[in-house]
C-alpha cells in the first residue's frame, strides 16, 4: 500500500526520543505542548480549579496558535 503523505509527514517529523510523562494526563499534556517541566505549566491546580485552570486554558490556546 502506498502512502506518500504518510511517508512525508515522517521525513519531516520531529521524533522526541526522551520525554518523561505524569500520572495525570494534563501535566504531561501541557509539557508537550509547551516544552516546559511540567512542574512550570501552571497545571498542577487544573483539578482543583484556580489559577492553573486558567493559565492551563491560556497555554492551550496559545499552543494551538503556534
Amino acid at each position: 500500500m502506498r502512502t506518500p503523505n504518510l511517508d512525508q509527514f515522517l521525513e519531516t517529523a520531529t521524533q522526541f526520543d526522551n520525554f518523561y510523562v505524569t500520572p495525570m494526563c494534563s501535566h504531561s499534556r501541557a509539557a508537550l505542548l509547551t516544552g516546559r517541566d511540567y512542574a512550570r505549566t501552571g497545571t498542577m491546580l487544573v483539578n482543583g480549579g484556580g489559577w492553573g485552570r486558567r493559565l492551563f486554558r491560556q497555554l492551550l490556546c496559545l499552543a494551538a496558535c503556534v
